[in-house]
């Protein structure tokens, strides 16, 4: 599918490296800004900006109904939600889609998915491909001993307590289920 008009869903740094590439390929980008945002640098270099509501971001930037139909209204092939605000909301996702529009971005069962990460983290060890660490080796062991359960109904069960850690060559990735550490 070919586009020609991409709606921008973002502020700041974001929105102008969208709107850079999609000048760079060719394509038109519209920007939906914030009052604030008007005369900043994004709104200028955009092909058009248009208003869509109050500064705080709750009354613009994740307002999905009126960015959804300002796309529509503007006739944009596709809507960039660039990161943060609504680029990980699948039902985002899924109105863009419902209503003709391409959603730069993955999927809304990806991004379901992706919201998960025991789920993920349970997919990775099924499929090995990441080798993975519950955390402290004596609490872990503990936990597995006193509630006779696999290591991953641990990585389950108090994934609130547990870093999985991953491993990959020299480098270590952490990540809290939910939750603050």
């Amino acid at each position: 599918m070919a586009f020609s008009r991409i709606l921008v869903a973002n502020r700041g740094e974001i929105a102008v490296r969208i709107i850079d590439a999609c000048h760079s390929m060719g394509l038109e980008a519209v920007l939906v800004v914030s009052e604030a945002d008007r005369d900043g640098l994004p709104a200028r270099l955009a092909d058009r900006a248009i208003c869509i509501g109050p500064p705080h971001s709750s009354d613009s930037y994740l307002n999905a109904a009126a960015i959804v139909e300002t796309a529509v209204a503007v006739q944009a092939d596709a809507v960039h939600p660039g990161y943060g605000y609504l680029a990980e909301s699948a039902s985002f996702a899924e109105l863009c889609e419902e209503n003709g529009l391409v959603f730069v971005g993955p999927s809304p069962q990806v991004i379901r998915l992706m919201a998960d990460k025991v789920l993920v983290v349970i997919g990775q060890v099924r499929s090995r491909t990441v080798p993975l660490h519950l955390g402290r080796d004596e609490f872990s062991q503990a936990f597995l001993d006193i509630h006779q359960l696999s290591p991953i109904a641990c990585l389950v069960s108090v994934c609130r307590s547990i870093l999985p850690v991953g491993v990959f060559g020299n480098t270590s990735m952490m990540s809290m289920c939910s939750g603050t550490m």
